[in-house]
């Protein structure tokens, strides 16, 4: 299909140019002072960030929004985790994103050496005193080698992340970012909606028009509703058949309801035509909800809750559309 491989092309450029610009090296060591020291040092040439254990690390990986360039010493104070381990999760909690995995040790051993390559690190380096200059011009090597694998591999990730009929996220891509972004909504304090949208009678649909204009539906309706996840932190996905989830982040009880309203007028002008030339009129059940995300829940409970109160409302929405008590 030449529409899904030229879209694919065109994503992947587009996302190539903006995750290189999220590439971020992030400095893991269990004294406070040298962690600022690194945030200073090397803040001025790089996105930079830090972490003070493998647990804090671990958790801040996930986060990120593009490849990363990790640098840390094998041995970190006391922790349940050795580093070669370390190193063994760094690269799971990194995925999809390409990254590069630096030691910085004191430790000269053969022994340490081969532990950490043999775990997967990508090169293994001894500190100096005198070695900012080199440091710099090694991260910024690396971070080249990252962006030309990021660029190889990029359509497979995204063709991989997309169904492949509505070009909208699939859904496994859709609760990963998902879950991301309530993460961030829960440490910046803001409300996140949830909308769920089901086209009506699309069984009828198929069987009257056809499965060709079935799927032309899913796709121009796909199109048509893509038009209002217009920030970077919007998601939409199609979750199902002929169901739909959104995302959206920041975004009140309000503005929620207000993004219905647009979003079935949206799809009420859609008119598709039919083999035939006959104009069939779509319409779409929708239903949202917001909550303020609770730091007590994880994001994992928190989306399963946003979903499945969503997914209420909309049906309750088509009930009323089918009493006729609903346009």
């Amino acid at each position: 299909m030449p529409e899904i491989h030229s879209v694919i092309d065109r994503l992947s450029e587009q996302a190539a140019n903006s995750l290189i610009e999220k590439t971020v090296v992030v400095f893991v060591d269990d004294i406070k002072d040298l962690r600022d020291s690194y945030a200073h040092l090397y803040g001025q040439h790089f996105e930079v960030a830090t972490a003070g254990s493998p647990e804090e690390l671990l958790d801040l990986l996930p986060r990120l929004e593009g490849p990363a360039v990790v640098m840390l010493d094998m041995h970190l104070g006391p922790c349940e985790m050795t580093g070669d381990e370390l190193v063994a999760h760094i690269r799971q909690a990194t995925q999809p994103f390409p990254a590069s995995i630096i030691v910085l040790s004191g430790d000269s051993s053969d022994d340490s050496k081969i532990r950490a390559l043999k775990a997967g690190a990508d090169l293994y380096l001894i500190k100096a005193a005198d070695s900012r200059e080199l440091l710099i011009a090694i991260i910024t090597r690396e971070i080249e080698k990252l962006n030309a694998k990021l660029r190889q591999h990029l359509p497979d990730l995204v063709a991989a992340n997309l169904d492949p009929l509505t070009l909208l996220l699939n859904r496994r891509s859709f609760d990963s970012g998902a879950l991301r972004e309530i993460h961030r909504a829960q440490v910046d304090g803001v409300p996140v909606t949830c909308i769920m949208g089901d086209i009506d009678n699309f069984t009828q649909l198929n069987n009257t028009y056809g499965h060709p204009f079935g799927d032309e539906v899913l796709r121009q309706v796909a199109r048509c509703i893509q038009t209002y996840t217009i920030r970077p932190t919007d998601l939409s996905c199609r979750y199902g058949g002929e169901e739909f989830c959104f995302l959206f982040p920041g975004a009140d009880e309000r503005k929620g309801q207000g993004l219905v309203t647009r979003l079935d007028a949206a799809v009420k002008r859609l008119k598709i035509v039919t083999e035939t030339g006959e104009a069939v009129p779509v319409t779409i059940s929708f239903g949202a909800y917001t909550l303020r995300a609770d730091r007590d829940a994880t994001p994992e409970e928190t989306l399963e809750h946003l979903i499945k109160c969503a997914d209420r409302e909309m049906y309750l929405c088509k009930q009323a559309r089918k009493r006729g008590e609903r346009p």
